[in-house]
């Protein structure tokens, strides 16, 4: 941690990168005082933003955690159908259920930052277009979208299925994760932008 008077009388030696090191670190201990150090030496520029600005950055920090769960739902049922038929499985239509499970959130999550960039005007599409350009990943997902489709549960039959593996009975809604909450939870988190 560095102090006040440090950071006032040797901020301009350090890079940018150490300086933006520098602020991360203190964003993270949540440090007011170095942050207001860091401000107080740091020269500001001054630009005019478009006054959705922010509410745009909101959105690409919403689309790409959509992003990041959808991808990791696609690896998880590519682990869980590459099981299927691996020689070490012994219980092949378990890893199809879970296969099934694991496609079964990922068209939950797929659609619902669909649906809520439907009904607030944003093109999904746009959004998908940009990340395809920087990551491979996304190309295979969306190779894999038909068949995720196709093999989904749909919320009965993960319930179904969480009630034989838990042993439980699940009857409230609320314990399965649905497309309905994640739709909830998006505009939620968009309203509050």
């Amino acid at each position: 941690m560095a102090t006040i008077k440090t950071i006032k009388n040797n901020y301009y030696l350090l890079t940018k990168q150490e300086r933006f090191g520098l602020y991360q670190k203190a964003m993270l201990r949540e440090d007011e005082n170095e942050l207001e150090a860091i401000f107080a030496a740091t020269s500001m520029k001054s630009f005019n933003v478009i006054d959705f600005y922010f509410l745009r950055e909101e959105i690409f920090r919403l689309d790409t955690g959509n992003l990041l769960a959808r991808l990791g739902h696609t690896a998880m049922f590519k682990a869980f159908f590459r099981g299927v038929g691996g020689r070490l499985t012994k219980e092949p239509e378990h890893y199809m259920k879970m296969a099934s499970s694991s496609a079964y959130l990922y068209v939950i999550e797929t659609d619902a930052w669909a649906k809520v960039c439907d009904d607030l005007g944003f093109e999904v599409d746009w959004f998908r277009t940009l990340t395809k350009i920087i990551c491979f990943a996304v190309d295979e997902m969306e190779s894999l979208d038909f068949l995720m489709r196709d093999l989904a549960f749909t919320e009965d039959q993960v319930r179904e299925f969480i009630n034989e593996s838990k042993g439980k009975n699940l009857t409230e809604k609320s314990e399965i994760k649905t497309i309905d909450q994640l739709v909830k939870s998006y505009r939620s988190l968009i309203e509050e932008i």
